[in-house]
């Protein structure tokens, strides 16, 4: 204490006499000073340390220091997780220091396999498709265990290791002798579209029965095991918005049940979109199968389609090559909320799939094309159903359509094409009869059917069923019963009970909504899913299968002539209070975020909006129904 005393009093002493300060000696001076970091100071476990962009100088000349050293060297492998100091020093400088944070090396996986993966003896190994994911990055920078001068001799499995860092993953290739390939063989391709998060099994009403992944998961799962070489499972798209297990995860479940199931493929649909491109671009990583559309640019220039989609894919089995190129409806914003369909560009997939057909054929040699398009309308693809000029074969051999609900199958110029309703309530099948000619396969015959999920698929599966478990601080009590009907409601009826309650919802909490008052409320009678509500309990997952959308809660300014024209359009079921709202004075309404922010309506039905993020639609209603403010 008393030598801390004196030290602080010697500065005073100096200045009390009229003395100066002596100057600090040199070797005080010597203080060494970051002046920029290295560039790189986050690191994944292996990963070799870089320091460049690290500068250094003399804190008190601002020279800079080139001959420093550091504790730890330039190109040490950093194999301990944690946060480190670095310490910099040099001679009789007093050293310095920076942070680097060494993490957890990410998951490498293998995004769309080589397409091919069927060998003969002699062949040598084509790397062709490969693609690899890095985390959720697409990376090109990995190494494999052969090469693609690797030639094989022996006939059996073959497997090949893919490294980065110290991330490592695998996959395997057949090779056969020659002889063994079938001359002759029968294919199968599974088909699922527009199954809205349908995961639970449901009896809802006569005309409304849903299997439920569950039990779907058994049969296709069989099917695959029973007979690997010969089939395939595709999906449509639409696959994860609409179920309650799945809106309540965000589509977790169902991507883990896609993968438990082993889907090839996925084309994407619309309410893909649903969540925000930023959910959008992380399915593909989550998924076992790629992510398909041919059609989907951004509409910053039109051209440049998102990393996380692919425009096709190659799928081989036991030397069959199936090429599968997906599309979506042309102009498909239209059906997507405005604020994120403005950010892309949907024109016709039908040039676009005659390009990639002719090169999957003739560079790729695939015996099978497949057309899966998020388009319920087959005459739209007649073109793709006649031959090429280039190939001599006509661009798609199979049509799956989906987007309308509907159950449909036919056949154009000889192509079967197929649609499996909605909600997994049909699992479609498409069956090709194959010879095998002149080095290719060559199609004799095909044909298409459905399977009523409910009726006939009755085994559950554990696997998938047991995902409750893993989502159940996400699931939560899905059986909470919000009212009591005491009739059934039809869907318009029961649009306009959602619009009563937006209305007194909004009323109600004047501080949410910037203290508006509105006196008109309009919801799409499109928006509620189920034909006929039934009379009895009305429950959080029942009311999720009826209304499965979260639309934000928009307040408009409306005339008198826009609240009319949503009164006569059958598109819309509204509600307003008993006041008078004379012609010409603008007026406050409330609608949901797909309505106000589709241009198509914008100049018809309002002048101007607000949206508000934080309350939908499905909000209101819950509020509304749980206050019992009326009976229904």
């Amino acid at each position: 204490m008393k030598r801390s005393y004196l030290l602080f009093l010697i500065p005073l002493l100096f200045s009390s006499c009229g003395g100066a300060v002596p100057s600090t000696p040199v070797e005080d001076q010597k203080i060494l000073n970051i002046v920029h970091e290295p560039y790189k100071t986050t690191y994944y476990q292996y990963e070799s340390l870089d320091l460049s962009g690290l500068e250094v100088e003399n804190k008190s000349t601002h020279e800079l220091i080139t001959d420093y050293a550091t504790s730890m060297n330039d190109g040490d492998v950093l194999s301990t997780l944690g946060e480190f100091s670095i310490t910099v020093s040099k001679d009789n400088y007093q050293s310095t220091s920076f942070d680097i944070a060494v993490l957890k090396d990410l998951e490498l996986t293998i995004y769309q396999r080589p397409y091919k993966t069927t060998y003969k003896i002699g062949e040598t190994l084509d790397l062709s498709g490969l693609l690899v994911k890095y985390g959720e990055t697409l990376v090109f920078d990995y190494q494999t265990s052969l090469d693609e001068s690797y030639r094989f001799e022996e006939a059996g499995e073959v497997e090949i290791s893919v490294t980065r860092n110290h991330s490592l993953v695998k996959f395997t290739v057949e090779v056969s002798n020659e002889e063994l390939i079938n001359t002759s063989r029968n294919f199968t391709i599974y088909y699922m579209n527009d199954t809205h998060g349908a995961f639970s099994r449901q009896n809802t009403e006569s005309n409304y029965n849903e299997g439920g992944m569950e039990y779907i998961s058994t049969f296709l799962r069989d099917k695959k095991k029973n007979d690997v070489d010969n089939t395939i499972i595709l999906s449509g798209g639409d696959m994860f918005q609409g179920g309650y297990e799945s809106n309540s995860t965000r589509g977790d479940i169902m991507i883990d049940a896609m993968n438990i199931i082993d889907f090839d493929a996925m084309t994407l649909g619309n309410h893909e979109f649903d969540w925000g491109e930023y959910y959008l671009s992380g399915f593909p990583s989550k998924l076992n199968c790629p992510l398909l559309s041919c059609n989907t640019f951004y509409s910053s220039d039109n051209v440049t389609r998102p990393d996380y989609l692919l425009p096709y894919t190659i799928i081989e089995k036991a030397g069959l090559r199936i090429g599968v190129i997906s599309g979506e409806i042309p102009n498909m914003g239209v059906d997507i909320t405005g604020s994120i369909s403005q950010n892309f560009y949907f024109p016709s997939s039908i040039d676009i799939v005659k390009s990639y057909s002719d090169t999957l054929r003739s560079e790729f040699d695939c015996d099978l094309i497949l057309g899966s398009f998020h388009d319920g309308s087959p005459e739209t693809y007649t073109e793709l159903c006649n031959v090429s000029s280039v190939t001599n074969k006509k661009y798609i051999d199979g049509l799956f359509l989906a987007h309308d609900h509907r159950v449909k199958y036919g056949n154009i110029n000889g192509v079967q094409y197929l649609e499996s309703g909605c909600n997994g309530r049909y699992v479609g099948e498409m069956h090709f009869a194959l010879n095998y000619q002149n080095d290719e396969y060559v199609v004799t015959n095909s044909y298409t059917r459905s399977n009523a999920t409910y009726q006939n698929f009755t085994v559950k599966d554990e696997d998938v069923a047991s995902l409750r478990e893993k989502y159940k601080d996400l699931i939560i009590d899905p059986d909470k019963v919000l009212t009591s009907l005491s009739r059934d409601y039809t869907k318009a009826e029961f649009a306009a009970l959602v619009a009563r309650a937006m209305m007194y919802y909004v009323n109600n909490n004047p501080e949410q909504f910037d203290n508006t008052h509105v006196y008109f409320s309009s919801h799409n009678v499109g928006g509620i899913r189920v034909n006929t509500i039934e009379a009895g309990e009305l429950t959080l997952a029942k009311l999720t299968t009826i209304m499965p959308f979260d639309n934000e809660i928009c307040i408009q300014r409306c005339t008198s002539n826009h609240l009319q024209y949503m009164r006569q359009d059958d598109y819309y079921a509204t509600a307003e209070e008993d006041v008078i709202i004379y012609s010409g004075i603008a007026t406050h309404a409330v609608t949901i975020s797909y309505i106000a922010e589709n241009t198509s309506y914008n100049s018809r039905y309002q002048l101007s909006y607000v949206k508000y993020d934080s309350v939908t639609s499905k909000d209101c209603l819950i509020n509304y129904l749980l206050e019992g403010v009326e009976d229904l």
